[in-house]
Parts: structure tokens; C-alpha cells; sequence
């Protein structure tokens, strides 16, 4: 029979593992984000292949909008980023930070997704304040989602700039 100090320590051990800072807490996912109801996978983009639009170096398009990843900090040197910072850096170049609610605009869905592909588990991607980060969560009942998750203290964050794309003098 374990000692009495055991069994209190590993009560305590799985309160904290189903409580909100574990991982057995179902995350804040939303229907609205969904991007795919039948399927884990995201819809293919389908870009502007119009020529209608154009965005300057190294900004990438996305439908009619102008999206840049910033990543701050090195692979040892992390960076305390908070979104108030990210979204001043956007301003220096004319550009909003992304956040949560413009998640409605399928431009930024798959900017956001692009993102999130090319960094996940290596960095967060933060999209609000009060330490709120975004990641992609799949469900057989609701497809591929955006979660909205607290921020990791010890991980280098991303964040995205987006400007309306400049049109095509024709």
C-alpha cells in the first residue's frame, strides 16, 4: 500500500492534468472557424489567379488581401511578445495586426492555416490580447477548427500583418 503523502500527490497530479491549464480540457474551438465539415482537411486556397491583385515583397496574397508572418526571437532567444507590440510593429508599415474576429474572412482563415502549418510546435501564433494564441484542432463532428488557446510562456510566438492588396494598373 502506497503512503498517505503518495496517494494526495497523485490525486493532485490528475486534478491538474483535467483542470484548464491541462490538456484534457477541451479547448475553445468554435463552429464558426470550422473549414471543413466532412473532412480533417482544409479546403485547398483557390489564389487570385486574375492578376487583378498584387502585393510587395514579402508580403503574400491571400484573395484580395496582403499577409506578412513576423517572427520575433531565435530558436534559444525567447522573445515576451505581447499583441499590443505586434500590432504597433503592423503600423509601422501601414498594415493591422490579425486578430481572432477577423477569423470570418476566408483570406485570413487561410493565411491563418498557411501559418499555423508552417509553425506548429515550433512557435504560437498570436492573435489577441490578455496572452491568446490560435491553433488548429480536428474533430470527426466538426472538421478542422481554430482553437483560441492561452499563449505558452516558453515559446517564441508569430504573428501576422495583413494589408489590402494594390491593384493591377491594366
Amino acid at each position: 500500500m502506497a503512503p498517505r503523502g503518495t496517494w494526495t500527490v497523485a490525486i493532485n497530479v490528475l486534478l491538474l492534468a483535467l483542470s484548464s491549464t491541462g490538456t484534457s480540457k477541451p479547448l475553445d474551438c468554435r463552429k464558426p472557424y470550422v473549414l471543413e465539415h466532412t473532412n480533417l482537411e482544409a479546403k485547398p486556397f483557390q489564389p487570385d489567379t486574375s492578376d487583378k491583385y498584387w502585393c510587395p515583397s514579402p508580403y503574400k496574397l491571400f484573395g484580395d488581401t496582403c499577409f506578412k508572418t513576423i517572427q520575433p526571437g531565435g530558436y534559444k532567444d525567447i522573445v515576451d511578445l505581447d499583441f499590443s507590440t505586434a500590432s504597433k510593429s503592423c503600423g509601422k508599415e501601414g498594415a493591422n495586426a490579425t486578430m481572432v474576429n477577423d477569423l470570418t474572412d476566408t483570406d485570413v482563415q487561410q493565411a491563418t492555416l498557411s501559418v499555423l502549418q508552417q509553425f506548429e510546435g515550433f512557435r504560437e501564433l498570436l492573435m489577441f490580447e490578455e496572452n491568446t494564441c490560435v491553433k488548429r484542432s480536428g474533430s470527426q463532428v466538426w472538421g478542422e477548427q481554430f482553437c483560441v488557446v492561452p499563449c505558452q510562456r516558453r515559446k517564441n510566438k508569430v504573428y501576422i500583418c495583413k494589408c489590402p492588396a494594390l491593384a493591377n494598373e491594366t
